[in-house]
C-alpha cells in the first residue's frame, strides 16, 4: 500500500511539473524494431558528427577568419550552430521540465562572460576561452542527443530520444517518469505506423 501511494504521489508530482509537450507515463507507445534500428543509425551518425566537431576544435581558437582555413569552418561552426539550436530542447527534455528557451539564454550569457574573460586575458574578444566554451557546450549537447538515440534503441524508449536517460532511471529506481513526443515528424509517423501495425 505504501509503495502504491509513493507511485501515485510521484505521478501527481510529474503531472504538476510537465508542460504542454510532456505527457504522463504510458501515454506514448514504446518504439518498435524498425524505430529502434532507425534510432541507432541516427545515434551513430550524430555521434560521428559530434566527434568531428570536437576533433576540429584546434582550428577554432585561431580566430573567426582563420577557422575557415582547411575547411574547419564546415565542421566546427556548422556543428556548433546545430547543437546550440537544439540546446534548450535537449536540456528541457532531459530534466523533464518545460523551461522554454531559458537554457539557451543561460548559455548565451555564459558565452558573453567567456568573451569578456577572453578579452581580459588576451586583449581580444575572440580566442581560446570563448572558443573552448562554445565547443564544450556544443559537444556536450551533441553527446546527450546522439547517445540518447543509442540508449533509446536499446530500451525502446517511447517518444523523444533524450528521455531515454529518464527511462533508464525509471527502470533502475522503479519511479515513473513523464514522456515527451519526438520532435521529428518522420519518427512520429514511423512510431505511430509501427504501433498500429503491431496492435493489429
Amino acid at each position: 500500500m505504501a509503495s502504491e501511494k509513493t507511485v501515485q504521489g510521484a505521478r501527481s508530482e510529474l503531472k504538476s511539473r510537465q508542460g504542454a509537450d510532456f505527457r504522463p507515463p504510458g501515454s506514448i507507445p514504446r518504439i518498435g524494431p524498425i524505430g529502434r534500428m532507425a534510432r541507432i543509425i541516427s545515434g551513430l551518425t550524430l555521434l560521428a558528427f559530434t566527434g568531428l566537431t570536437a576533433f576540429d576544435a584546434k582550428r577554432a581558437v585561431e580566430g573567426w577568419n582563420g577557422v575557415g582555413e582547411g575547411g574547419g569552418v564546415t565542421t566546427v561552426w556548422i556543428g556548433v550552430a546545430i547543437w546550440f539550436w537544439f540546446l534548450s530542447y535537449a536540456v528541457t527534455t532531459a530534466v523533464g521540465r518545460d523551461w522554454g528557451q531559458r537554457p539557451l539564454i543561460v548559455a548565451a550569457v555564459g558565452a558573453g562572460l567567456a568573451v569578456v574573460a577572453g578579452w581580459a586575458v588576451t586583449g581580444s574578444a575572440w580566442g581560446p576561452i570563448p572558443a573552448a566554451y562554445l565547443l564544450i557546450v556544443a559537444t556536450a549537447v551533441g553527446l546527450v542527443i546522439s547517445v540518447g538515440f543509442i540508449v533509446q534503441s536499446v530500451l525502446a524508449t517511447p517518444g523523444c530520444e533524450v528521455r531515454a536517460y529518464a527511462d533508464l532511471w525509471s527502470r533502475l529506481t522503479g519511479k515513473p517518469v513523464n514522456e515527451r513526443a519526438c520532435a521529428n515528424p518522420a519518427y512520429r509517423w514511423l512510431d505511430a505506423w509501427e504501433a498500429s501495425r503491431m496492435a493489429s
